[in-house]
């Protein structure tokens, strides 16, 4: 199948420029918060760490678990409290693991690190995970010297670390691959995939997100190709599909608020948000004259042409409130409409010879032939 060059490609996300998500950052502050809640517990409960400053200990698993149940509470995590409150819990670790004491307790507690650190790795620039990682250094450095075990605490630091960088690389790149696979398939499932412009279903979702104040217009353009049966008949369907790629790029010069789209085939539309009659029917000869000219397919030039229906919708009243089943009803069933106007109206270009045709121009001629409009 061929690919339009001009067509937009599925969003790609890199690694070097994270995207912040409130929601996830949650999230994962509350897990961090959680491991160290259940460590602060583990220091209270276990007699192998006897010598143990338990109340501080317990001060620290109280303020953790509260933590934990304040965070998803939020409303958001900004990216500052965010970084802020991992870069604290890297220095309370340090702390508790002071307190634990030498030996198995203060190296248990310092795996913590690498859980801290290893989900950093999900929320953060590079940048900010490098402070992150120098700072988690130095507080367990400074926690493994005043415990006195400065002779080992190189190694300790390096097996924490790296084994928190190791995991964190790893979950990142897993994290970044998913995030990936789902930009692809919301492009996919938004986009035609020949000529890369919108499709039906990001037209309906782009119409009920429109205003729909009383008094405030749209009009929709819905157009089919003059000769492209032709063209495939007598040069093959890749011919046809090249066609469809050079009008989808004529199209996509429009610019916004069009809203340009495929329907299916040979068929498009237009969306024109608070477009009335006489703008829309501009904008329909603007497309006209974009899309007749001569088209490059194989090396042969192909005279093709356009023909054009034009249909607006007025919204005479106030349609319910906002995400009620009433609303997407109204706004679904005015799509409708609105849509089948244009086709009803391209259906008479067509027969008339014409390159544009209007909804009301139709119904004009229907009343005059004592004929009840169609839409």
């Amino acid at each position: 199948m061929l690919m339009p060059a001009a067509a937009t490609v599925a969003p790609r996300r890199r690694a070097g420029n994270r995207r912040y998500d409130p929601v996830e950052a949650k999230a994962v502050v509350r897990t961090l918060f959680m491991a160290s809640t259940g460590i602060g517990a583990a220091v209270q409960v276990l007699p192998v760490w006897q010598d143990s400053v338990r109340i501080a200990i317990g001060g620290m698993t109280l303020g953790t678990a509260t933590a934990a149940l304040v965070v998803p509470r939020l409303r958001e995590l900004p990216y500052p409290a965010a970084a802020g409150m991992t870069a604290t819990g890297c220095m309370a670790i340090a702390v508790g693991q002071y307190f634990a004491g030498p030996g198995a307790p203060a190296s248990v507690l310092g795996a913590i690190y690498a859980l801290a650190l290893a989900a950093a790795f999900l929320l953060y620039s590079t940048r900010v995970l490098v402070a992150q990682v120098a700072l988690a250094c130095a507080s367990q450095a400074i926690a493994l010297v005043a415990l006195g075990e400065s002779r080992t605490a190189a190694t300790t630091i390096a097996v924490t670390m790296g084994s928190a960088v190791g995991t964190g690389v790893v979950a990142r790149k897993l994290a970044d691959l998913r995030a990936e696979a789902e930009a692809e398939l919301a492009w996919r499932a938004s986009h035609d995939g020949l000529t890369g412009l919108a499709n039906r279903s990001a037209l309906i979702r782009e119409w009920h997100a429109l205003p729909v104040d009383v008094g405030r217009a749209v009009s929709v353009l819905v157009l089919d190709l003059r000769g492209f049966k032709q063209v495939n008949d007598a040069l093959g369907h890749l011919s046809g599909d090249s066609v469809l790629v050079q009008v989808a790029q004529r199209l996509a010069t429009l610019g916004p608020p069009a809203f340009p789209c495929r329907l299916g085939g040979d068929e498009f539309a237009v969306l024109l948000p608070g477009a009335g009659e006489d703008e829309a029917l501009e904008h329909a000869r603007r497309v006209s004259g974009i899309l007749h000219d001569r088209y490059e397919v194989d090396g042969l030039v192909v005279p093709l042409g356009a023909t054009i229906g034009v249909a607006t919708h007025v919204w005479s009243r106030r349609v319910p409130d906002a995400g009620s089943e009433g609303r997407a009803g109204d706004r679904a069933r005015a799509l409708s409409a609105l849509l089948a106007a244009a086709d009803e109206a391209m259906y008479h270009a067509r027969v008339l010879r014409s390159r544009v045709a209007t909804a009301d121009q139709v119904g004009a001629l229907e009343r005059r032939a004592g004929r009840r409009p169609v839409a």
